[in-house]
């Protein structure tokens, strides 16, 4: 299984287009991103070419949705 994250840095929004599949063995991929969030305003999942996610990913996710409100990011 793979996923493929491709980061676009507009002015102060992180955009985050998620390809692949989205599952216990590639959270890590995303957590990887989510330790450079410190300078941005928004940030932005594109979901649109994911194939699958799991509850693990849903959990990622959602993790970053809280680190987001911790970090007054708009998402």
């Amino acid at each position: 299984m793979s996923l493929t994250v491709n980061k676009k840095v507009k002015g102060k929004t992180l955009i985050l287009k998620v390809k692949g599949v989205l599952d216990i063995s590639t959270v890590h991929v995303i957590a990887s991103y989510l330790k450079e969030i410190d300078h941005i305003e928004t940030l932005i999942f594109d979901l649109s070419d994911l194939e699958l996610i799991d509850s693990t990913g849903i959990g990622t996710i959602l993790n970053a949705i809280y680190l987001s409100q911790e970090k007054h990011i708009s998402n």
